[in-house]
């Protein structure tokens, strides 16, 4: 069985995808995205966990504090700027994921810092807006499969 961290990698990216998402949602990204070419997409990259283990007499406890990375790329057209493209790809994300307890294999999502970073893709310019979801939950020590 998968590990509940790879679990909730694997839930948000169905989360994001459900419905129909504003860009195509990828759980990493191998391959650069084509310079010049207009795009949209979300990708979900897992970054760091910060652990707190908690002593209880039936079952050890770990807590975890699980921060994925959320990457929003858009490039701008004709008559849309970049950034008021991502800002829609924002609002998917943030609508999907804060407060989302994925099944309730988490206890839920909160948002954290967000940076933007602007580049040139040719004829249009392209933004990419990184976003923190730091995902709070619990699994008995020492079997990262279980929840609590």
């Amino acid at each position: 069985m998968a590990t509940l961290r790879e679990q909730i990698v694997a839930a948000i990216v169905t989360a994001l995808s459900a419905g129909s998402p504003p860009a195509t949602v990828y759980r990493t990204r191998r391959a650069a995205f084509q310079e010049g070419a207009a795009f949209e997409a979300i990708v979900v990259r897992p970054q760091r966990a910060l652990n707190e283990e908690v002593s209880r007499p039936h079952a050890p406890l770990t807590r975890q504090r699980f921060t994925v990375e959320i990457e929003m790329f858009a490039t701008g057209t004709a008559t849309d700027r970049p950034d008021k493209v991502v800002d829609a790809l924002y609002e998917w994300v943030v609508q999907k994921l804060v407060g989302n307890n994925l099944g309730q294999i988490a206890h839920g999502i909160t948002e954290g810092d967000s940076v933007f970073d602007w580049g040139d893709a040719g004829e249009y310019a392209n933004v990419k807006l990184t976003t923190e979801m730091i995902v709070s939950f619990s699994y008995i020590a020492n079997d990262p499969t279980r929840k609590t």
